[in-house]
């Protein structure tokens, strides 16, 4: 159930994301969905399969959520005021194994998977290999990127705010705070040197965006929709703020309602401080659990 604050927001659109059943679903999805059932999860059975965290997949039911992501992704391909090209641009944000992306492949999109755990790009590079081998990626699959969304100025903003934000940087810090954020960075060690550490490693990506060509001569981000995972330990300081600042207007932000940080971002209305206004609320029910939600730059 969504907060009643998201509820009371202006949505242009509620759609139902109805789950795709037997003949309806694309052939060469049905064929995706059997490949991450087969080998994505049998590779990978014993990981935490919670939001954002490894495939997404968002859950171990692939049967399930991909067709749903796919109805979501067919109606978001066909949104009004993109940019003038032939496939609308979509950039996943932490995109791990890749299967969401080529999912927003198959619908139509232009996707740019982009990864900065090494082992799971090497793991999403894997799997391109593997489905380039049984026939299934064409000049259609999605760009798999090693590298941060963030660029090299937005992340030195976010990174900042990020570490006042939990007093990291004094002489005295509290130890649930590290823990917390050694934990979302993914940082074995609960100390102050190993969180630089790890934000020295996010820091070395920075530059994939404009390395792939995604980074305009005037510092915009030439894509049509960023799907952002909130479990980005950096979401409330600073992607936001980027997002506003570099996407066109016309553009799209897609999340997840499901989660503690976008549900207070919306109700601190930082949305709407970034330039974002609610657009359309995709319902899936109780099939997934939680819904995704759309707002237009």
């Amino acid at each position: 159930m969504a907060s009643r604050y998201i509820e009371s927001l202006p949505f242009v659109d509620r759609l139902e994301t109805i789950p795709l059943q037997g003949g309806e679903i694309p052939f060469e999805l049905n064929k995706l969905i059997q490949f991450a059932h087969d080998v994505v999860l049998r590779d990978h059975p014993d990981e935490d399969i919670r939001m954002g965290h490894w495939v997404p997949l968002y859950g171990d039911k692939p049967e399930v959520t991909m067709p749903l992501l796919y109805h979501m992704f067919q109606d978001l391909v066909k949104r009004p005021g993109y940019q003038d090209r032939v496939r609308p641009r979509l950039l996943e944000c932490g995109s791990g194994y890749g299967m969401v992306g080529r999912v927003a492949a198959l619908a139509g999109f232009e996707v740019f998977n982009v990864e900065i755990q090494k082992d799971i790009h090497d793991e999403a590079k894997k799997y391109d290999h593997l489905l380039k081998l049984r026939g299934m990626i064409d000049e259609s699959a999605p760009h798999t990127i090693f590298g941060n969304y963030y660029t090299p100025e937005w992340f030195e903003y976010a990174a900042a705010h990020f570490l006042q934000h939990y007093n990291l940087l004094g002489d005295v810090v509290d130890p649930r705070n590290l823990a917390m954020v050694s934990y979302n960075l993914g940082v074995s060690k609960f100390t102050q040197e190993a969180i630089i550490s790890a934000l020295k490693v996010l820091r070395e990506g920075t530059g994939a965006l404009a390395e792939h060509s995604l980074v305009t001569s005037d510092g915009g981000l030439d894509v049509d929709v960023v799907h952002i995972y909130p479990s980005d330990p950096m979401f409330p300081h600073g992607f936001l703020q980027q997002m506003g600042s570099i996407l066109r207007s016309g553009s799209m932000l897609v999340t997840y309602e499901k989660n503690s940080q976008i549900i207070k971002a919306i109700e601190e209305e930082r949305f709407f401080q970034c330039g974002f206004t609610p657009t359309t609320w995709y319902m899936s029910g109780k099939e997934l659990g939680y819904d995704f939600l759309g707002f237009q730059r």
